[in-house]
């Protein structure tokens, strides 16, 4: 009879190729070795494999889409680009244009305590919570490239950018109806108040209106989109060299 209280000791080690591992048990009142094969192919392992396909689609996701991001909020180029989509940045003259847009990305950069008085009381409120998420995205790139380090497996790597790749140029279609998504959905989202709301009194009314957005959005899409692409057909290729 064996004693409850013995104890043993288990040593597995996986073949990921083979998709087999070796369980050993060591048995303490029993001298001589069991031995089992157990399956990787098992519900449990498949869930496993689902949830580290999701991680790193999560991950490669954020580490493509947050460059693409930084590129339109911390540098003024992606702000004198957007002025040529619309008429306002003209209102105001070029020389006053760079001054308030050089503030901003200052301020975006922290270069800036706090934006002068030519930006109203509002904005300045408003654009002080903008920081602060901006802030608190910039943690998000470290967290991510450090999960992609961790979980790379070319084949779920292959899967996560064929998803990223698809789900992102999908994101398009919020392009026809972005007025209302912008006002109705994505603000009231993130903020309890109306300072988000702009007006000619505004400093950021002659450069940064919906068309601003609408234009960066799209170039993030694309910058995005394109990266995970790149990555699905690079992993594809290198995947078809292998088995050949």
């Amino acid at each position: 009879m064996i004693n409850p209280r013995a104890r043993s000791k288990v040593k597995c080690s996986h073949f990921f190729n083979s998709g087999l591992c070796k369980a050993i048990r060591l048995d303490i009142l029993r001298p001589s070795l069991i031995r089992s094969i157990c399956v990787r192919n098992t519900p449990f392992m498949a869930l496993v494999s689902r949830l580290r396909t999701i991680v790193l689609a999560l991950s490669l996701f954020y580490a493509t889409f947050y460059p693409a991001l930084a590129s339109v909020i911390y540098t003024p180029t992606s702000y004198q680009t957007a002025c040529h989509f619309h008429g306002r940045c003209l209102a105001r003259g070029v020389e006053w244009l760079d001054q308030r847009i050089d503030e901003l990305v200052e301020y975006w950069r922290h270069d800036r305590y706090r934006l002068p008085r030519n930006w109203t009381i509002k904005e300045r409120q408003h654009l002080k919570e903008v920081r602060a998420m901006y802030d608190q995205l910039v943690w998000g790139l470290p967290i991510a490239l450090i999960l992609l380090l961790a979980f790379a497996n070319q084949k779920q790597m292959l899967a996560a950018a064929r998803f990223n790749t698809l789900f992102v140029v999908s994101l398009l279609l919020l392009i026809p109806v972005f007025n209302p998504f912008w006002k109705e959905v994505f603000h009231p989202l993130l903020f309890d108040n109306l300072m988000w709301k702009n007006n000619r009194a505004d400093t950021s009314w002659y450069f940064m209106p919906k068309t601003f957005f609408r234009v960066s959005t799209i170039y993030i899409i694309c910058a995005t989109t394109f990266v995970n692409l790149i990555i699905w057909q690079w992993l594809r290729i290198s995947s078809r060299r292998r088995t050949e």
